[in-house]
């Protein structure tokens, strides 16, 4: 975890990614502590006061990413390769597996076909709900 501290000043900057490949809710997060700490080397009577901010995007990870050839699916006869962004900190880059971006593009496949085959109705063309005489109908 790359860390910034001022030697004469009690304030600590800190910064990490959070990598859980088993939950993608958890993974490719970046976060950042800008942290108040007195007693910097006393063990456990250090005290701090931190403000804690996270930052993820992977809809930047899939535009961005370059594809990576250790991992790929196929799905529907497609090969889809996972997505992957080096990060500030080495060894743990920012990452989509392959089954994500294939489902995700399977998913945008179905929308657009679905899109496709909806039928449009002008609203001009719409049936409406009075009767000819163009007064609404009352029960």
């Amino acid at each position: 975890m790359p860390q910034i501290s001022l030697p004469l000043v009690p304030i600590e900057l800190r910064w990490y990614n959070i990598l859980d490949s088993d939950d993608s809710e958890k993974s490719n997060w970046t976060e950042a502590t800008l942290a108040f700490v007195t007693g910097r080397k006393d063990g456990i009577a250090v005290r701090e006061t931190a403000f804690k901010v996270g930052f993820k995007s992977d809809h930047a990870i899939e535009m961005f990413g370059e594809d990576d050839p250790s991992e790929s699916v196929e799905i529907n006869g497609v090969t889809y390769f996972a997505k992957i962004v080096q990060s500030p900190e080495e060894g743990k880059p920012y990452r989509l597996s392959a089954l994500q971006v294939g489902m995700r593009a399977c998913q945008l496949k179905q929308l657009q076909d679905a899109r496709k085959q909806a039928k449009v109705i002008n609203i001009t063309d719409a049936p409406s709900k009075s009767d000819d005489s163009g007064e609404a109908q009352t029960a």
